[in-house]
């Protein structure tokens, strides 16, 4: 009887803490800040960007081929409950156009489980982007489904280079000017 006391309260302890660990994170990427920041890598041992099979918000397939004409590709991944996603679209709409330049794009992905796609849509026409948003839901292939499952707090932004290589991730909104500086190195660390 002792030992089921003892076994629940280190259950209840162990909930307890990894409920407050996961709020906590959750809270500051809604809220914007700026969060951790996985450095470019330059080994030859990044990990690919998982297979995609998708359609964009105005019905074009995308595939992975969309990496190689840039030197990097910047995936913004959003969802709809995010308000910090959503507050940052206005300011990565004018990133894009200079990254442009640079021989990069944003990208969005809108990770839309209620495939609630109108919705969609309707906030990116509101906050006035251009930029290409893709949906995954639960209709996407495996690949990506899985890969969006494992991110932990929106927005997060994964960089993946010409060869569909992951090359760099940040959490939190990136539409801070030193957000703006370490992606700008990180595009120039991937210029071919």
């Amino acid at each position: 009887m002792k030992m089921k006391k003892i076994t629940s309260l280190m259950l209840c302890g162990l909930v307890v803490a990894t409920l407050a660990t996961g709020c906590s994170q959750n809270k500051g990427a809604d809220k914007g800040t700026e969060g951790q920041t996985t450095a470019s890598t330059t080994s030859g041992e990044s990990e690919m960007f998982p297979k995609i099979d998708l359609k964009d918000t105005m019905g074009n397939k995308v595939d992975n081929s969309i990496f190689k004409n840039n030197k990097l590709t910047i995936l913004n991944m959003w969802n709809t409950g995010c308000q910090a996603c959503i507050d940052e679209m206005p300011n990565l709409e004018k990133m894009n156009k200079n990254f442009e330049k640079m021989g990069a794009k944003i990208v969005g992905v809108n990770y839309d489980i209620q495939n609630e796609p109108n919705q969609v849509k309707d906030i990116i026409k509101k906050q006035g982007v251009t930029y290409q948003n893709v949906i995954v839901n639960s209709n996407s292939n495996e690949e990506i489904r899985s890969y969006m499952e494992k991110i932990f707090a929106y927005p997060t932004t994964v960089f993946v280079n010409s060869e569909g290589k992951i090359v760099g991730q940040m959490e939190g909104a990136i539409d801070g000017p030193d957000r703006v500086k370490e992606i700008e190195k990180i595009i120039k660390d991937n210029s071919k």
